[in-house]
Formats: C-alpha cells, sequence, structure tokens
C-alpha cells in the first residue's frame, strides 16, 4: 500500500510538471502480447518479397515497351529466364506461406459463418467486429483464393517456357490463363492488403514485431487472445526470467516461493500416503471380517452336519428296539407245551 501510494504521488508530480511546461500528459503505451513467432513472420515477409519481384519480371514480361532489363546486360533473354525463375521462387513461397497455413484454414467454426454474415464489419461504418479465432472467415478464404490463383499463375507460367514439349493450342491457352491469373491474384492482393491492413489498424504489429496490443487482438481475435492469455503461465515467465539477472529481493521470494511449494508438495504427499494407509486398513479389516465370517458359517454347517447325523443314529435305534419283544413271543409260541 505504502508503495502505491508513493507511486501515485509521483506520478502526480510528473504530470504537473509536464503541465507547467506546457506538455500535455504522457501516453501509456499499450500491453502487447508474443502472439506471431519468427518463423510466421519470415515466412510472410518472402511471400511478400516473392510476390513483388513476379509482379515486377511480370510486367516486364508481358509489357515490352517497359524494357525493364537494357539490351546491353540481356535484355529480353535475361528478362525471360528472370521470368522463369521468379514463377519457382513465387511457388516456392507460396507453399511455405499458404500450405502450411492450409489446415487451420479448412476447419470453420460457427462464427466464422457469423463474420461472413456481417461480412467482418466492414458493411457499416460503426458496425461491431464478429469475433474470431486466430484467422478469420476473411482471411481463410483469401488463403484459398491465393493457393488455386496462385498454382494457376505459376503452372501456365511454367508451361509458357516449355513451349516445344507441349501442343501449341495447350501453349497458348496456358499463356492466356497465365496473364489473366496474374491480374486476378493482384487485384485480391491489393484488395486483402487495404481490408485486412490498411483499413484495419494494429494488424501490422503481426508482421513487424509479432506482438500486437491486448485492445486489437480482443476486437478482432477475442478467441486467439483467450488461448494466448492461458499459455502465459507462471513456468513461462520463469522461464522468461531465468537468464536476467536477478535482485537479493527477487532471489530471496523466489527461494521462498520454492520453499513453499516443496513444503505444500510434501504435505500433499503426506496425505497421499496417510489416505492409501486407511484404505489399506480398511481393505484389510474387511478382509478379516469377511475371513471371520466364512469360518463362523463353516463352523455352524459343521454343527448342523453333526446334529443330522445324530438324529439320523437316534431313529435307527428306535426303529431296532420294537422288533425285540415281537421276537421273543415268536419264540415262545414256537415252542411245545411241556407236561400232560
Amino acid at each position: 500500500m505504502r508503495r502505491r501510494r508513493i507511486a501515485r504521488q509521483m506520478a502526480k508530480a510528473r504530470v504537473s510538471k509536464l503541465a507547467k511546461r506546457g506538455r500535455a500528459e504522457p501516453v501509456k503505451a499499450e500491453k502487447r502480447i508474443q502472439a506471431v513467432g519468427g518463423f510466421e513472420r519470415a515466412r510472410a515477409w518472402i511471400f511478400v518479397a516473392a510476390f513483388l519481384f513476379s509482379c515486377l519480371v511480370e510486367v516486364g514480361w508481358q509489357w515490352r515497351e517497359v524494357n525493364i532489363v537494357p539490351d546491353q546486360i540481356g535484355g529480353y533473354r535475361l528478362l525471360n529466364t528472370l521470368h522463369l525463375g521468379a514463377i519457382c521462387f513465387f511457388l516456392a513461397a507460396l507453399v511455405l506461406q499458404f500450405g502450411l497455413r492450409l489446415p487451420f484454414c479448412l476447419v470453420w467454426h460457427p462464427q466464422d459463418i457469423e463474420w461472413l454474415k456481417k461480412l467482418g464489419g466492414y458493411a457499416r461504418r460503426y458496425s461491431p467486429v464478429p469475433p474470431a479465432g486466430k484467422f478469420n472467415a476473411g482471411q481463410k478464404l483469401f488463403t484459398l483464393f491465393a493457393l488455386v490463383v496462385g498454382l494457376v499463375y505459376g503452372i501456365s507460367g511454367i508451361g509458357v517456357h516449355i513451349p516445344y514439349e507441349l501442343p501449341p493450342d495447350v501453349v497458348r491457352g496456358a499463356l492466356n490463363l497465365h496473364f489473366v491469373s496474374f491480374i486476378i491474384l493482384v487485384c485480391g492482393c491489393l484488395l486483402y492488403v487495404y481490408l485486412f491492413y490498411a483499413a484495419t489498424p494494429g494488424r501490422l504489429a503481426l508482421l513487424t514485431s509479432g506482438k500486437p496490443t491486448e485492445r486489437f487482438l480482443k476486437m478482432h481475435h477475442p478467441h486467439w487472445y483467450e488461448e494466448l492469455k492461458g499459455r502465459l503461465t507462471l513456468d513461462a515467465v520463469r522461464e522468461r526470467l531465468h537468464h536476467r539477472q536477478k535482485r537479493k529481493e527477487e532471489v530471496v521470494e523466489m527461494e521462498l516461493a520454492e520453499a513453499a511449494e516443496a513444503e505444500t508438495a510434501q504435505e500433499q504427499q503426506e496425505k497421499v500416503t496417510e489416505a492409501e494407509a486407511a484404505e489399506a486398513e480398511v481393505v484389510e479389516a474387511e478382509v478379516a471380517e469377511e475371513q471371520g465370517k466364512k469360518a463362523t458359517e463353516a463352523k455352524v454347517a459343521e454343527k448342523e452336519s453333526e446334529e443330522q447325523e445324530e438324529k439320523a443314529t437316534e431313529s435307527e435305534a428306535a426303529e431296532e428296539k420294537p422288533q425285540e419283544p415281537k421276537e421273543d413271543e415268536e419264540s415262545a409260541e414256537s415252542e411245545p407245551p411241556q407236561g400232560g
């Protein structure tokens, strides 16, 4: 609290000092997020260079009056070779830029349909910008457009340079297709640059530093902003600060934090072991109880079997006893009378 109060007082003093000098209040720098890596920015700039070089060579190759290459250094023959090289360079940059982006652009979400319905917010002046992920629906459509038209432009241009291996009608059709696809590609790229860079302030930072402002990401790519925000974890911050020379206070704080984390981890481990021991005791008690029940049941079954055997022997004995007097009577009747 004391530090915050001192900081506010210093800020107020600075503002009043600047006001006395006739200067306005300093504008606070907006917070930026590292959204695009170096490889992705390099791919984009390589495609831009290949596209501009192809446009320059194509203009000189289609319209010879422009005379881009003087006759002293090769003239049209050198321009023809440059045209073939520019087409190959353009195809490689096209596949590198849009071919790697194609898997992301083939996946469509409900917010992309909403973006198309509202035309990206470009139809009206103050219409809200539809939400989008890393690539909105317009960028996905332009990726498909650039791949299709760019491949047609490159393949037809290569076919023009092998006229002796193809039929004359095919070469003539390839030449016309090459010219038409070049015009369509240039118009599409100009429209894309106008809509997504000139008419959308803040997007150029994605190609220069890769760090757009949070306000830009929240407005145009809110879903992507949530993904980027989730990556800024404590481990990432520690990784960034690992190579920086730390102050004593920071070292002490980090040591205390690590000690606290170790203690909590140890406590959690002890709790887990205690819980496991308690579970093991409960299981052992249950097993012992089951075994006792089984033993008692076995004893009861033995007693019942013994009682049944005793009853059976008693019944047999009872059946044998009444037969003895009958046998005596029969023997007495069978003996003859004595005397008389």
